[in-house]
């Protein structure tokens, strides 16, 4: 028999774990000193996959591998401090999050517990997925892909070490595949690339081929001392290939894979394995480098928060990788040893996984209570939540599906119709559009009923462009769709547009618009707004072009209380409590902001005055007497619902005003052409 290939203990692997968890943290905690710290997970995946590689190796080939046992192992090593960290969330979350946060915590503490937290992470990424500082287990896809990886390889690796198949070729197969699967999907692709784990098999599969090919680690002192010190280079290059934002994983993960590898082929005498990862400060992160990452990201997470997502200062910072480090080494201490080592190990992973279930069961409930509604009293105003969203069923009743063929209507994600009487107005456009129509609905007159088609979802959305320019590309098809069908209705007389000024000019937040200003695309904006209304004007449609309102945060970020009360020393240090200060802006400021994008809208009307005006939603959102614009007016009604987008109570002030405004227009054309009658 061959001789095992179940690697010894080698305090450098530990220390090699610390490293990445640093980065990790460094990255969460100080993003300004560490901004490529994130890199540190794709070197967790290629230490997992040399480790589980080496153990059912050896296992195999020493005739004792079981799949039972390979799981218990698992079971022991990974649930006990996961489950404490779940039902810590279960609990932080009850005191800290409002209603619709905490039901979307019950959904990913489910998946934490079935490790699909990943793939629930890649299902909810779009328009109207929140940040990610918002969710306290959002860490957990790593887990998700390296568990996934565990379901899999196991049966490979055990078929492989059994039969004459190539150890070679297989790991060469699987790793090609993988990695050309990430290089071509990351920049087309980014959230799947990032989450799914055929993308992310390669970085696992780079360890699991040292594992399998010990001959492939170095042989001599110089050649470990050589190995060691070009991974500690392509370690330190990684924080110069690898940024924030830029498409990743994708190549540019392959510098962090290598560096790891060369390591870990170094063996632990390389130079820097002995002198740097072996050193007992490192080592002693490294063995609580697992509770410790599960804990970091929570405590960060549950503080931005509370603290209305205001950054994290470096001090504050200082403080929470302290408590981290306390809670990990806890975890590691009182809960993950005892339940790893000793007898009647099977009984222990029974319970574990017994009290995961319970664990996952919790998550299911709080999701499927629709996150207990009593906890709205956590709020200032106790029925806000229900309040300020857009999308309140009332008007259901009286909408009814466009009157277009069904291969046509479903590309929108929405095209509806007031079915009360015939379609004069037509609303295309974004979110935004979607979050006014309902009170353009509640508000109309039997003479003036609505048809909407947009909002935006997988679908893709309606933006009011009509354009090659490739950043306008994922609108086309919406776009001209929606045009289409306006034009070939004879019910519609005009036409609004809504539209996000981020879109238009490719803005890349939803708070603020103070990036407008320096923002090179007006050509590319006028071409595309101007060539989308004049098809309009030329079908004969009229064309009333909404200015959009002032761009402020999530309401949740505007509340004058805090979450939750502290006091003392404690609270002033975390600074819990303070609204954030882009709650309002000066009209004045945002005109200023606004000039490029409302220097479009204007020229855009001078294409046929008579055929386009403009309408302002600033008077019903912000106080005209004192020119200020903020999420709520001078009684406390929140005007502002996700993100940038309008309450529903706003949404009824702007339409009953733009139900108004399109009456009292037409009147005047009437009165005008009457006048002009008369004189011939």
């Amino acid at each position: 028999m061959r001789e095992s290939h179940a690697p010894a203990y080698r305090a450098d692997v530990d220390g090699l774990r610390a490293v990445a968890v640093l980065a990790v943290i460094g990255y969460h905690y100080f993003p300004q000193w560490v901004p490529a710290g994130f890199a540190g997970v794709d070197v967790f995946f290629v230490i997992s996959g040399y480790l589980i590689t080496g153990i059912i190796t050896g296992a195999v080939e020493a005739g004792r591998f079981s799949i039972a046992d390979f799981y218990s192992r698992r079971i022991r090593r990974i649930f006990p401090a996961l489950v404490i960290v779940l039902l810590a969330c279960a609990a932080i979350g009850w005191a800290v999050l409002y209603y619709e946060e905490y039901l979307l915590l019950g959904k990913h503490i489910a998946a934490g517990a079935g490790f699909v937290m990943n793939i629930v992470l890649w299902s909810e990424t779009g328009y109207f997925d929140p940040a990610a500082e918002t969710k306290p287990l959002l860490h957990l896809w790593s887990l998700g892909v390296e568990e996934q990886f565990y379901i899999v390889w196991p049966l490979v690796i055990a078929y492989v070490c059994r039969t004459r198949v190539s150890r070679f070729l297989t790991v060469i197969a699987v790793f090609a595949a993988s990695l050309v699967a990430c290089g071509v999907y990351t920049p087309a692709h980014a959230a799947a690339a990032f989450y799914l784990p055929q993308f992310r098999f390669w970085e696992l599969m780079a360890g699991a081929a040292l594992a399998l090919h010990p001959q492939w680690a170095a042989r001599s002192a110089r050649g470990a001392d050589i190995r060691s010190l070009a991974g500690l280079v392509l370690l330190v290059a990684s924080g110069f290939v690898i940024r924030a934002g830029a498409p990743f994983p994708g190549w540019r993960a392959l510098v962090p894979v290598a560096a790891t590898f060369l390591l870990l082929s170094a063996g632990s005498q390389g130079w820097v394995n002995r002198a740097f990862l072996a050193r007992k400060a490192m080592v002693a992160i490294g063995l609580i480098s697992y509770p410790l990452y599960l804990w970091h990201w929570p405590l960060l997470s549950f503080l931005r928060i509370a603290n209305n997502d205001a950054p994290v200062t470096p001090g504050r910072g200082a403080v929470l990788f302290a408590v981290s480090l306390v809670l990990a080494w806890l975890t590691y201490e009182l809960v993950e040893r005892p339940v790893r080592r000793g007898a009647r190990g099977g009984t222990k992973a029974i319970a574990a996984a017994a009290v995961m279930a319970c664990a996952a069961g919790l998550g299911l409930a709080l999701l499927f209570a629709q996150g207990v509604p009593s906890r709205e009293v956590n709020s200032r105003d106790p029925t806000w939540p229900a309040r300020v969203g857009p999308y309140t069923t009332d008007v259901l009743p009286w909408l009814v599906a466009c009157p277009l063929p069904p291969a046509q209507a479903k590309i929108f994600a929405h095209c509806t119709r007031d079915k009360r009487g015939p379609e004069r107005f037509a609303l295309l456009g974004d979110s935004k559009a979607d979050s006014v129509f309902r009170g353009l609905v509640r508000t109309s007159t039997d003479d003036g009923r609505w048809m909407f088609i947009g909002g935006a979802d997988a679908q893709g959305v309606v933006e009011p462009v009509v354009s090659d320019w490739d950043r306008y590309s994922t609108y086309k098809a919406q776009s001209e769709a929606a045009l289409d069908a306006v034009a070939r209705n004879p019910n519609v007389q005009t036409v609004v547009v809504v539209a996000a000024t981020r879109s238009l000019f490719h803005l890349g937040t939803v708070s603020d618009i103070d990036g407008l200003p320096s923002s090179p695309y007006y050509p590319q904006a006028y071409d595309g707004v101007s060539r989308f209304v004049k098809r309009l004007v030329d079908a004969g449609k009229k064309v009333v072009l909404v200015i959009d309102h002032p761009t402020l945060p999530d309401p949740k970020l505007c509340l004058a209380d805090a979450r939750v009360t502290w006091h003392g020393k404690i609270g002033n240090f975390l600074a819990i409590g303070h609204a954030d200060p882009r709650c309002e802006i000066s009209l004045d400021r945002q005109r200023q902001l606004a000039a490029q994008y409302l220097k479009l809208l204007d020229a855009v009307r001078k294409i046929a005055p008579d055929r386009i005006t403009l309408f302002d939603q600033a008077p019903y959102l912000c106080d005209m007497a004192r020119r200020v614009c903020g999420s709520q007016d001078g009684k406390g009604t929140i005007l502002y619902s996700f993100a940038d987008h309008v309450s529903d109570e706003a949404s009824n002030r702007i339409g009953r005003g733009l139900n108004q405004f399109l009456t009292q227009r037409d009147a005047q054309n009437r009165a005008r052409d009457s006048s002009s009658n008369r004189s011939l």
